[in-house]
């Protein structure tokens, strides 16, 4: 670490008073700390991660001691208070990004062989597993994550920093790769009881620096604990039946080994849109897929219309952001016609269908409707399907150009 990072630590560690140690975090000397260590980790680590670590360090540092000891780090009696701190976090800084792997588990997945497959470099899809194992060095500190029950679990990569119970930077971004995994495993999977607070799952984090249990949001958590695979459209290409190759036929997967094979096939349209990553038309697609999840796992439904509404128009939408909303309805409405119809009546009926879905996503934005009535909440299911229906065509003709 250079010279000017310590200065910046020191600077801050002046402004520190132990019985008053909360004041400094509203000080300049935190807040050049703070975009410095942003800047030097950039794109990993936003503000909000710097801020939540430095505070951490402040806390365990000086909170302790408050009772006990007075005056600022600064004063020669407090000389071992400031080493530690200056230490600590300069250790902190030092060790970062971390590299993260954040597993997610799918409860219910549990009728298949073992299985990892690499969806992309980031991204792995893991059945009939326990879940991350801990070294025996730390066994007595992580004894309450062992899970004996074998399961499926999405396990993604990310640089950055990760904390118990704040999303992160880096938890975002697992959160986001995580919820475009899950559009693809809800293609032959459904998510049931939701009024079950039994379902709500955490996911684990590991690193070299950590290995915890990471709180998800309470709609995700809920979705990962009840979202359960259709199996009667779990198949396989069975030869054996058949005289040869050709005269073999497709048939469900009667046992956890053939269900393991099948799923590599219903997941093969993932590892194809994950390996175009930096193709331009990527974020769009995986943008409307998350707002999608977004919606399909909200327990507000005025929020889920409009989320499903906004994920159409981020497939859509493109165009001048400035146009006026009634030309952009208009032109929302043709690009969808035109981008699912086969004919010009369809085209017309599906216009029509879509300007109705933007008449009442306008009426809950400008606040004329407070949330749906239980005529407008069939409106909810409509416009779902009618964004998976979007999702599904350009994802097909994404992968095949």
């Amino acid at each position: 670490m250079s010279e000017k990072y310590l200065r910046q630590i020191a600077a801050w560690a002046a402004q520190v008073r132990i019985e008053e140690w909360f004041t400094s975090v509203d000080t300049a000397e935190y807040q050049t700390l703070v975009e410095s260590v942003r800047k030097m980790h950039d794109p990993h680590l936003t503000e909000q991660d710097v801020s939540y670590f430095l505070l951490g360090r402040l806390v365990d540092s000086v909170a302790g001691v408050s009772r006990t000891r007075t005056g600022l780090l600064t004063d020669a009696l407090n000389k071992d208070l400031r080493d530690g701190f200056c230490e600590s976090v300069r250790g902190l800084i030092e060790s970062l990004p971390w590299a993260i792997r954040i597993h997610f588990p799918l409860w219910q997945f549990i009728h298949f062989a073992e299985l990892e497959l690499k969806i992309n470099d980031s991204i792995s899809f893991k059945t009939n597993w326990e879940g991350p194992s801990f070294t025996e060095k730390n066994a007595n500190k992580l004894a309450p994550l062992a899970i004996a029950r074998k399961q499926a679990w999405l396990s993604i990569d990310v640089k950055g920093y990760i904390a118990k119970d704040v999303e992160t930077g880096a938890l975002s971004n697992a959160i986001s790769q995580v919820k475009q995994c899950l559009y693809f495993l809800s293609l032959f999977s459904w998510a049931g009881l939701y009024n079950s607070q039994a379902q709500l799952v955490n996911a684990v984090a590991t690193s070299p620096q950590l290995q915890q249990r990471v709180r998800l949001p309470h709609s995700l958590a809920r979705y990962l604990g009840t979202l359960t695979p259709h199996y009667e459209v779990l198949k396989i290409y069975d030869t054996e039946s058949g005289k040869n190759l050709l005269n073999g036929r497709f048939r469900m997967a009667v046992n956890p080994d053939e269900r393991a094979i099948a799923v590599q096939g219903k997941l093969r349209d993932a590892q194809e849109f994950f390996k175009r990553r930096d193709d331009p038309d990527f974020d769009a697609i995986a943008a409307a897929i998350e707002w999608y999840m977004d919606s399909v796992t909200a327990d507000n439904q005025t929020f889920a219309y409009i989320a499903a509404c906004i994920g159409l128009e981020a497939l859509l939408g493109y165009g001048d952001a400035s146009e006026r909303m009634d030309a952009m309805s208009s032109r929302l409405c043709d690009r969808y016609g035109y981008l699912l119809g086969a004919g010009r009546n369809e085209r017309e009926r599906l216009s029509a269908e879509y300007r109705d879905i933007l008449s009442l996503r306008g009426k809950l934005v400008h606040a004329r409707s407070k949330r749906l009535t239980n005529v407008e909440q069939a409106k909810l299911s409509q416009v779902n399907q009618m964004l998976q229906n979007v999702i599904a065509k350009e994802i097909k003709v994404f992968i095949n150009t």
